[in-house]
């Protein structure tokens, strides 16, 4: 019995000890290589510095000292990154886990955001009671449901539980703000004529007001587009992001894809499309792995998201899980395809950390910089040279809290 009682009196400490060094006031993160999600050069042998869920040092260990009461976090021999992001995923839908199984599972990852692109309302009230998620789950972003035309894209797909949909500009002003007064910081729209044409799409004085309700009320509109025709529409509406990227046959003009010949070259009008997004600060989610699920080739979008980053658009990391069962957690498969259309590996991290957080409004997050809060994971190994090192985790510091050991 005493030996039971001391048992339990050791585990006890243990326990009380991670959850003190894990709510320490000062947390210093010493020896690491750190990448702070801009893209800048690393800083080898770094400190992180991080009070009350803010960082308020990142750069050399040997420019600044450790405060004697900090709790250290050894990183030497691993990688400093901001925590990842997952910008384009449905939360509220998966078939076998609650949206708080799929967060944890995002958190235990390394993901410490993700966004969901498109649910029910009665989806979007479970996400807005709990968004950043304490020390238990990924923070979330959220549009609700998609606005859409009366009978449009995603209700003859996904469900009609997933349209918002709107005929004028007084309905989609309205729409919006319903959005926001529930929480959203996002709208989503769709542009989408389905695989013969069929689905109606807003037309232009209805988007046109969308986009403008939603900037006033500093909402960022994020569009569903696979087709060209469809790209041009969205973009004279004035979107902030176009999630996917065209690669599908367009039933309305000629050609049908916006590829030539093998579809490794583009058609100049949509050359130019991408150049011109790039030059007006329009970021593309371009979901690489649902189209590598869903079957098509991924000749045309990898030339399109290779020629948009030549253009130096900025891009963010997105899966679309669970689309065609793609799991939630670290979206390795969509930095890998990344890599694939000619990203460099630091490219890469910054889309799945900055380039994420932006496409999520949340300008506070993404970066290991003072002022910013303090999510963040410390990997074991370089992901610049091997961007698997990512999934070898260390540590998950979300607002400030080491949250996995």
């Amino acid at each position: 019995m005493i030996r039971a009682r001391l048992v339990f009196a050791g585990v006890l400490m243990l326990v009380l000890s991670l959850g003190g060094l894990a709510r320490a006031e000062t947390l210093a993160i010493v020896g690491g290589t750190l990448i702070d999600g801009s893209g800048a050069p690393p800083v080898p042998g770094s400190l992180v510095l991080v009070e009350e869920g803010v960082v308020t040092y990142a750069g050399p260990l040997e420019e600044m000292d450790i405060p004697e009461q900090a709790h250290i976090l050894d990183a030497t021999g691993g990688t400093v990154v901001p925590g990842l992001v997952d910008a384009h995923a449905h939360l509220t839908a998966h078939p076998d886990m609650s949206p708080r199984q799929v967060r944890r599972k995002y958190l235990l990852a390394g993901v410490t955001l993700a966004c969901d692109l498109g649910s029910s309302m009665q989806g979007m009230a479970r996400l807005a009671q709990d968004p950043d998620g304490g020390d238990m789950f990924c923070r979330v972003a959220f549009a609700g449901p998609v606005i859409c035309a009366p009978g449009g894209y995603p209700g003859p797909m996904h469900g009609e539980e997933y349209s918002l949909p709107v005929q004028g500009p007084d309905e989609a002003r309205q729409a919006v703000r319903l959005l926001h007064e529930q929480g959203a910081t996002l709208v989503k729209l769709a542009f989408e004529t389905g695989p013969a044409g069929e689905w109606p799409v807003l037309d232009q004085e209805t988007a046109r007001a969308i986009v403008d309700k939603a900037h006033g009320l500093s909402m960022l509109v994020r569009v569903h587009v696979e087709q060209y025709s469809m790209l041009v529409r969205a973009l004279d509406a004035g979107v902030d992001i176009i999630e996917h990227l065209p690669h599908t046959p367009d039933p309305n003009q000629e050609p049908r894809l916006p590829f030539t010949g093998s579809e490794l070259s583009l058609i100049p009008e949509y050359q130019e499309q991408l150049t011109w997004m790039a030059s007006r600060g329009i970021a593309v989610t371009p979901t690489l792995t649902a189209a590598s699920r869903a079957h098509w080739s991924l000749d045309g979008p990898l030339a399109a998201v290779a020629a948009f980053h030549e253009a130096e658009g900025r891009l963010a990391v997105g899966t679309d899980s669970p689309f065609k069962g793609i799991e939630p957690g670290l979206p390795l498969e969509e930095m890998e395809l990344l890599l694939e259309a000619g990203l460099s590996p630091m490219e890469v991290i910054a889309a799945a950390t900055r380039g994420g957080a932006l496409a999520c409004n949340r300008a506070d997050l993404g970066l290991i910089r003072p002022g910013m809060a303090a999510d963040l994971v410390v990997v074991d190994g370089d992901p610049l040279m091997d961007i698997t090192a990512l999934s070898r985790l260390k540590a998950v510091v979300k607002a400030g809290q080491i949250v996995t050991p």
